[in-house]
């Protein structure tokens, strides 16, 4: 098992891997992922997103998930609810879903 200051590490070089020199990335609350009983999920946006909040500067794209046991890092989907698309990653490598949240703003 890794600790989360491990996985933000890992978080942080899929970011690297992922950018375009021209549009740096970041992740946008590194102190504060979003934890499940089996990973962890880092957001991340573009660094003039941050800086100007217009929305042509946005990074359409999910979180980047960071499994705890530190075997796999991948980037889920950007619509919600995440829980659905950690329960599709969770189906096929034998790890226990994750109740889904019953109401979204796009049921």
């Amino acid at each position: 098992m890794i600790d989360v200051s491990q996985a933000r590490t890992l978080a942080e070089a899929r970011v690297r891997e992922i950018e375009d020199p021209a549009t740096p990335l970041v992740l946008t609350d590194p102190e504060s992922p979003r934890e499940f009983p089996w990973a962890w999920a880092f957001s991340y946006n573009s660094v003039r997103y941050l800086r100007t909040n217009a929305f042509s500067d946005l990074v359409p794209a999910g979180p980047i998930i960071v499994l705890k046991d530190g075997s796999d890092v991948w980037i889920a989907n950007s619509a919600p609810p995440l829980e659905q698309w950690l329960n599709i990653y969770a189906a096929q490598h034998g790890l226990a879903p994750l109740p889904v949240p019953r109401s979204s703003p796009f049921s």
